[in-house]
This record gives C-alpha cells, sequence and structure tokens, in this order.
C-alpha cells in the first residue's frame, strides 16, 4: 500500500474556512490543528483578515452581556472579558492615575454625554479628561458593540477615533498617542506566553471588588485575571460570549462543533477566554444534534 503524504491526504479532505478577529485567532489555530488528529478527512482553514463574515463557512462574534443563551446558527463556546486600558507611563496614564473608575466615570469618559456642562462648570480633573483621545475599532467583529451596550449606549455615541481592521490595532495606536485610551479583550492585552500584560500597556483602574481590584495593583497575570473574573462578578467589566456561527450545518461542521464544545473547551483559558457554563455547553450540543437531524429528515 502507497502511504500518501498530509498534504495529499488534506487535498483529498473537505475543507471548510473560518473567519476570526485576532482576539480568538489564536485558539482557532489550536482547534485546527487538535481536530485535524481527530478528523483528518475534514480540514478547516482560518481566513487572513479582521473577522468579517464574508465568504467563510463559520466565523466568529463577539456578543454582549444579557444576550440569550442560544445563538442562531451557532454556538457559544467562551466568554470573553474586556477592559479599558492606556499606554504606561503616558500623559492620559497621569491623567487616569490615582484613583479607580466607576460604571459612570469611565462612561463620562468613553462616551459623548447628553447632558451639556458648560467650561466653566467642569472640575479640574474633568477637564483634563476631556482631552483624552478614545481610540475603538469599526470591522464587524469588533468588541466595540459589546463594550457600548454593556454601557446601554451605542457605539456612534463613542468619542474620539475610529481605525479601521482589528481590534488588536488599538494597542498600537493608543502607544503612538499620549493622550489615547481604548478597551480590547484579554487575549489582546495580555501576551498569551509569558502570561504579562504586554509591554507598553497600563489597564485603567477600576472601582470594582476588592479582590479583583488588588489583581490590578498587582499586575496580575493572565491567569489570575482569568481565575478572579470567573469567580467574582464585576459590575463595571464587560463580559459576553463568544459565538462561532455557521452558514450552513452539515455532519462535519456538526462533528466540530460538538468538539469544540466538549474538548475544545479545555483551551479557552490558554488563549485568554472564560469558560462558559458546562449545561449551556450541553443544551447546544444537544440543540446542533437536533437541528441536523430534522434537515436531513
Amino acid at each position: 500500500m502507497i502511504a500518501l503524504s498530509l498534504a495529499t491526504l488534506q487535498l483529498m479532505a473537505q475543507t471548510y474556512t473560518i473567519n476570526s478577529p485576532r482576539f480568538a485567532r489564536p485558539l482557532v489555530e489550536k482547534w485546527i490543528e487538535e481536530y485535524a488528529k481527530v478528523e483528518p478527512n475534514v480540514h478547516f482553514r482560518l481566513l487572513n483578515g479582521c473577522g468579517c463574515t464574508e465568504e467563510s463557512a463559520l466565523y466568529i462574534l463577539p456578543y454582549g452581556k444579557g444576550d440569550e443563551e442560544t445563538v442562531d446558527h451557532g454556538i457559544f463556546f467562551a466568554e470573553y472579558a474586556i477592559l479599558p486600558f492606556t499606554a504606561s507611563n503616558s500623559e492620559a496614564a497621569q491623567i487616569l492615575g490615582g484613583r479607580k473608575f466607576s460604571n459612570r466615570r469611565l462612561s463620562s469618559i468613553f462616551f459623548e454625554q447628553q447632558t451639556y456642562v458648560p467650561e466653566e462648570e467642569l472640575t479640574k480633573q474633568e477637564k483634563r479628561q476631556k482631552r483624552l483621545v478614545i481610540y475603538s475599532a469599526n470591522n464587524g467583529a469588533s468588541t466595540t458593540d459589546p463594550f457600548a451596550s454593556f454601557f446601554n449606549e451605542s457605539k456612534d455615541n463613542l468619542r474620539g477615533k475610529r481605525i479601521s481592521g482589528d481590534d488588536l490595532f488599538l494597542n498600537t495606536a493608543v502607544k503612538k498617542d499620549p493622550l489615547g485610551v481604548s478597551f480590547n479583550a484579554l487575549s489582546n492585552l495580555y501576551d498569551l506566553n509569558s502570561r504579562q500584560l504586554k509591554e507598553g500597556l497600563s489597564i485603567v483602574p477600576l472601582d470594582t471588588k476588592r479582590e479583583i481590584a488588588d489583581a490590578f495593583l498587582n499586575h496580575a497575570t493572565l491567569d489570575t485575571m482569568i481565575e478572579l473574573l470567573e469567580q467574582y462578578s464585576a459590575d463595571n467589566i464587560p463580559v459576553g460570549k463568544v459565538a462561532l456561527a455557521y452558514k450552513g450545518l452539515n455532519k462535519d461542521i456538526q462533528g466540530f462543533l460538538t468538539w469544540i464544545l466538549t474538548s475544545g473547551r479545555q483551551l479557552n483559558h490558554h488563549y485568554g477566554l472564560l469558560e462558559i457554563d458546562h449545561q449551556l455547553a450541553q443544551r447546544q450540543i444537544d440543540a446542533i444534534n437536533t437541528e441536523l437531524i430534522a434537515q436531513n429528515r
């Protein structure tokens, strides 16, 4: 019998494309690597780009807190957390330093305020904060929408500058602007290898539960932050679900989704994402099985 190379086997296999924003890309790359060992005749390929959904069989989107526990034509496989940040040792860090920010204060920094306050009535600190430049991303798979909805705001009401492309580019934009401030998912803010906050970044201190607040002050690792966020609910840290949506369901896609909700979930923490409830995972496995049976009748 002639042995076939891995490349030849992959060419013979059914191939499905996946689109993902960068905060989840390392995880998706690992999925593809590990699932090929389980199901070598079904091949998945990660597309380049910022996570837009065109021309891909599957695509990843972040959902805001409070969304339904099921997603049409897809599954929730993890949760994400978003933190406000600036460049360390920047003028913005000096303006924001020395205090912990509540939801109301954060909202006043990031969003246009509906009530106009004359300049002469602003405090010295409020005048300094008005100088800050807010950066947000403008693409179909950004955390901008969930971040805004967490504050009951529209993304159109965000102050400052919009950048095109992936959320990861926000890190660069903020580090280039001494007054820059933004927000991003944990996996974009922390180095997945060292587990430390990426060089040159500083998390905006938040007025939250003491256990989590202390973690900010003590420069906690990614693993500590994930553990604390799963253990304690934080009223002013946006936490939502990440969905893997599909354009069509067949036996190959169903098998991949089931693997993600079982074995694949064990990779979440390593790649900067939070775990989902086991019961939710099982309900979704049952739902996609039922959907596949119904459509094949």
